[in-house]
């Protein structure tokens, strides 16, 4: 290869990273989404087995710099690991194309590398989630990211690498229109219907169901603060759960009648359900007891619902030593559920107790209403749970940051078309949202910008059924067949060459 080459191809790498960089959770540019992985598939497909480490080091840098919104702590040492965990998982598709593609220059091999791009972020969504997931950046066009209501986010996923892998097959071929335009028809034909199925679906189809007003109320308490200031104490009391834990670390009194009061104020407005953001109040437990009694009476007195959330001391037998919890009080002032957060991030985990995995419901006049916190909406598998229990109206505290924002937000907009919910998204910091079963944000604060302490929306009171509520990830599951199809194909070729020999 001559010096000329050698430098188109590491300024087509410097490109595709750069979008990459750009598309995820730091910065969420929906065309770059599309841009970065045309030019990493070329560059891998046209690099040699060490031109792929290469591609690996400059994806590792890339997410280390792009999810550095992730590192609260701020500690050197999770860039790194950061960047090399999403280096490793972000290269397998491109090695995956590599390895199954051969030469093969047919029209369905185009399909090898988006098959492997949505199996890899499926088995990822399982365990880290959706979080950083560029699909996300395609929340601005609005007929576009409908298909999730079929497909799930992985619908969106498979779009976008797809064209990736025909922009390469196009270049491949030579530009030759007589190579090409059967493929380029069949693209075009798949990205049109799902633009159109878009366009229908919330043209001909809107939410027009009976509508209830909600409340949203932002709390005092600031998490990331008490961590940053109590940072040592959290560190020990990890280590050993029996240390004391600091009295200045809890909500004040006149905290906890300030929420009190939002609460009333939200319920006189003719809030009839009302939730909290995520941690509103750190309580002992006879703090908790106290509040109940405050929340009982004016869910009684004004027959509304109220979704509390708070950190708590623990007085149960887990071993650690606060509960991220909500609890919510119904109209005859009995409490609904108690649910503890499941997705705990790294320092949480230190010192909070994990949920049970299980994720509440109750049927009331408004439709089923439920409830999750913050990141376990991250987490595909276990959010399916409110598709498979047809819940109508989710209930979401939350607590973000401003480097996640609004990416946070944008991801609880797509689990409302995935499973066709309503959401009342409740944040501490960042957006305050309401969304209808279509994305849309029905009304949204942000926290940043507004210091707007109650929050109303008019949100639709029946969900509407979706394919991907009913058939889960089968759009996966198909790929998967595929790409052992195409592996069983190669393997068997091999074999008959080798005899042939």
């Amino acid at each position: 290869m001559n010096t000329q080459k050698k430098i188109w191809k590491y300024v087509i790498l410097i490109i595709g990273l750069i979008g990459y960089t750009i598309s995820g959770l730091n910065w969420n540019i929906g065309i770059a989404a599309w841009i970065a992985p045309v030019f990493l598939l070329y560059f891998a497909k046209n690099t040699k087995w060490p031109g792929f480490l290469l591609l690996f080091l400059g994806m590792a840098v890339s997410a280390s710099i792009s999810k550095s919104a992730e590192n609260l702590s701020g500690l050197f040492i999770i860039y790194i690991t950061t960047g090399l965990s999403h280096g490793i998982i972000n290269i397998l598709p491109y090695i995956i194309e590599n390895l199954l593609i051969k030469r093969e220059d047919k029209f369905y091999s185009t399909l090898i590398f988006p098959s492997a791009i949505v199996i890899v972020e499926y088995l990822l969504s399982l365990y880290l989630g959706v979080w950083g997931n560029s699909s996300i950046a395609q929340y601005h066009n609005f007929n576009l990211i409908q298909i999730t209501s079929l497909f799930g986010i992985f619908g969106i996923s498979f779009l976008v690498a797809w064209f990736a892998s025909i922009i390469n097959w196009i270049v491949k071929n030579g530009f030759e229109v007589y190579k090409i335009q059967k493929g380029l028809a069949v693209y075009g034909a798949v990205f049109v219907a799902v633009l159109l199925y878009g366009s229908f679906r919330t043209t001909f189809f809107p939410p027009r169901c009976e509508t209830i007003k909600v409340g949203a109320i932002v709390g005092e308490a600031d998490i990331q603060s008490v961590f940053k200031e109590w940072e040592d104490e959290i560190i020990e009391l990890s280590k050993n759960y029996d240390l004391e834990i600091p009295e200045d670390v809890f909500s004040t009194p006149s905290a906890i009648e300030s929420q009190i009061e939002k609460t009333k104020k939200a319920l006189y407005n003719g809030a009839k359900i009302v939730v909290w953001n995520e941690i509103s109040l750190i309580l002992r437990q006879s703090q908790v007891d106290l509040l109940l009694q405050q929340i009982k009476k004016q869910c009684v007195k004004n027959q509304a619902y109220v979704l509390i959330a708070f950190l708590e001391k623990n007085t149960s037998t887990l071993p650690k030593p606060f509960n991220n919890k909500s609890i919510l009080v119904k109209p005859d002032g009995e409490i609904a559920w108690e649910y503890m957060k499941s997705f705990l991030n790294p320092l949480e985990n230190l010192v909070i107790n994990k949920g049970s995995g299980a994720i509440p419901f109750i049927d009331s006049e408004y439709g089923r209403i439920s409830n999750v916190i913050c990141a376990d909406l991250d987490l595909s598998g276990y959010i399916s749970q409110v598709g498979k229990n047809n819940v109508d109206i989710l209930m979401v505290p939350a607590f973000d940051w401003k480097e996640v924002t609004p990416y946070h937000s944008h991801v609880a907009a797509f689990a409302a078309i995935q499973y066709g919910v309503s959401i009342i998204r409740s944040n501490g910091k960042g957006i305050v949202a309401f969304y209808d079963y279509q994305g849309n944000a029905v009304a949204k604060t942000n926290t940043f910008i507004s210091n707007s302490e109650i929050n109303y929306a008019e949100i639709p009171i029946h969900s509407t059924t979706t394919v991907y509520s009913m058939a889960g990830n089968v759009f996966v599951y198909i790929w998967m067949l595929f790409l052992v199809l195409i592996l069983g194909l190669r393997i068997s070729k091999k074999a008959g060459n080798s005899e042939a020999k």
